[in-house]
């Protein structure tokens, strides 16, 4: 049997923000590496022996406010952990059985969140994502809820987005309202269609099962990276690392550090050796990118003469004669007149006031109603016009940069 080695390397960290609201969650489901709000974990150069269950990565992006968000993800992780490592061991021959697992796990965190609103009133309205990625060998689970994202590279596909975004922006984009090259910074992208915790609404998880390949570099991320970074920039930070987990990790976190974070920020990177499928290759397209309206330049069409009737020098010459004689009868008319009707000057000694004349506002204008023209707030403003990221409250708490550098982690398929 082959081994199969996974390289990890995560961080979690507040980013733009006072407080953090992610947690993530690294686990070989039967030890649990954890980073919460509270906790500063790292895991260096530790080699682990997987059992059948295989490997669980999860990044969850509370919502809610300060200490209410950072419940909500911490309950998510909690949630999953021990309802995945609870699995029977053949699960690791059964992908899709996996799947339905995984589910399960996605919605009992559902409602874990919602039975802690519950008995904790002042906690109404906090709700979480969640992004988890269950590693078994040569398959792999994706789940999700909400816009936190997986995504993969590998050298001979590029970059792939794994997941779909349950947000109002990604639904504009499917029902081609929106063209995909105006979703990346969208001002309505903090807008989320689904997410766990959602008032009275059932959790509704989308999971897949994918093939893992040879050479194969796994992303987790909260929307405080896919949201500061676009996908092509991305995908040249994880090619930069030559397939180095700790590299790829630095490289976005300096990226996006120069680009000055404005969001909680989760990042899981895990690389996959010892797998014998060969990715096929893929033919990649162009990932969108949102138009620089600086770069456009418009090429001038050329002039072309159009066919006109020519008119004869002599007829041109004739039909303006009579502009001469008009103009002589205009001047004579008005020395005539200048000269029969002179102007009247009132005598030097004359007392008497001018007679008044009918009252008028000085320089009164005569406006019109200026035609109504409708803010363009979030309610109003069209579609396919999105503007500046809004910037979100900070709230008021603390929280310690957490990161877990590259790991070994081994498994016998």
């Amino acid at each position: 049997m082959q081994k199969v080695t996974i390289n990890v390397a995560a961080l979690c960290d507040k980013g733009g923000r006072r407080a953090n609201q992610d947690n993530i969650c690294l686990s070989c489901l039967e030890t649990m590496h954890q980073v919460d709000a509270n906790e500063h974990a790292e895991l260096i150069g530790e080699s682990i022996a997987l059992p059948p269950e295989g490997t669980l990565l999860v990044v969850a992006d509370g919502m809610g406010g300060m200490n209410v968000g950072e419940v909500a993800s911490q309950i998510v992780v909690d949630t999953l952990f021990h309802e995945m490592s609870a699995m029977a061991d053949n699960l690791m021959d059964d992908p899709e059985q996996a799947s339905a697992v995984a589910r399960r796990a996605v919605m009992d965190a559902d409602d874990a969140i919602k039975q802690y609103v519950a008995e904790h009133p002042e906690a109404s309205g906090t709700g979480s994502t969640v992004i988890l990625l269950w590693l078994l060998g040569d398959k792999a689970v994706v789940a999700w809820c909400g816009d936190s994202r997986c995504y993969r590279y590998n050298p001979r596909r590029g970059l792939e987005q794994l997941s779909h975004d349950h947000s109002y922006v990604q639904q504009l984009v499917d029902e081609g309202k929106l063209p995909p090259e105006f979703a990346f910074g969208h001002d309505q992208s903090n807008i989320i269609t689904r997410c766990l915790s959602d008032g009275n609404e059932v959790a509704e998880p989308d999971v897949k099962v994918i093939d893992v390949y040879s050479d194969d570099m796994f992303l987790l991320c909260s929307d405080g990276l896919c949201g500061l970074l676009p996908d092509d920039v991305t995908e040249q930070l994880l090619k930069d690392a030559e397939g180095d987990a700790a590299k790829a990790l630095a490289n976005c976190w300096r990226r996006g550090t120069d680009e000055r974070w404005d969001d909680n920020v989760s990042i899981i990177i895990a690389t996959v050796d010892g797998v014998d499928t060969v990715a096929p290759e893929r033919k990649v397209k162009p990932l969108p990118q949102r138009p620089s309206y600086s770069a456009i330049t418009v090429e001038p069409e050329p002039y072309t003469p159009q066919p006109t009737s020519e008119i004869p020098f002599e007829e041109k010459k004739s039909s303006r004669r009579w502009l001469l004689p008009v103009a002589i009868i205009m001047v004579v008319s008005m020395a005539v007149l200048w000269f029969f009707f002179p102007k009247q000057e009132a005598p030097a000694n004359s007392t008497s006031h001018p007679v008044p004349t009918e009252k008028t506002s000085p320089a009164r204008s005569h406006s019109v109603a200026p035609t109504k023209r409708v803010a363009e707030s979030e309610e109003t403003r069209p579609d396919i016009f999105p503007g500046e990221p809004k910037n979100n409250t900070e709230e008021d708490a603390t929280s310690n940069n957490r990161l877990i550098q590259a790991t070994s982690i081994t498994t016998n398929l």
